[in-house]
């Protein structure tokens, strides 16, 4: 009999190596690493690069090692304190990474207004984020 577990555990550890892989493909190709890297500043690169990296270790920490989401998308019952401050630090941090790419494109076009409320809206999203978080890893002690 196949376990249905261990097949999820093993398909978010390759997902999760995968987009590990692309975020570093994306940060080197910015860097210059592959060719002339002149589509805008490379430090938009890394960050979005750093947001795949990110993201795949979420990924692989959530499903891989904490063994899914459960009610409410949380991490599964009975994971521990440090999966859970990992899980945080993680999911914020792909937040950031998206804000900053989305304030550095909002400051650089022409019409600052609809681009302005939605990077606004954004960091709003990361403020919110970054309390709830805090809130669920100081509850569940």
């Amino acid at each position: 009999m196949v376990n249905l577990e261990l097949w999820v555990r093993g398909a978010a550890i390759v997902i999760g190596v995968l987009f590990g892989a692309l975020g570093t493909v994306a940060m080197l190709a910015s860097l210059g690493v592959f060719a002339d890297a002149s589509m805008g500043p490379s430090w938009v690169g890394v960050v979005a690069g750093l947001a795949f990296v990110l993201g795949g270790l979420a990924i692989i920490v959530g499903y891989g090692m904490a063994g899914g989401a459960a009610l409410e998308d949380d991490v599964a019952v009975g994971t521990g304190r440090r999966v859970r401050i990992v899980q945080y630090v993680l999911a914020l941090g792909v937040a950031v990474s998206l804000a900053m790419i989305a304030t550095w494109a909002a400051l650089g076009s022409r019409t600052h207004g609809a681009s302005s409320a939605a990077t606004a809206a954004l960091w709003l999203f990361v403020i919110v984020l970054a309390v709830t978080g805090i809130r669920q890893l100081l509850r569940r002690r």
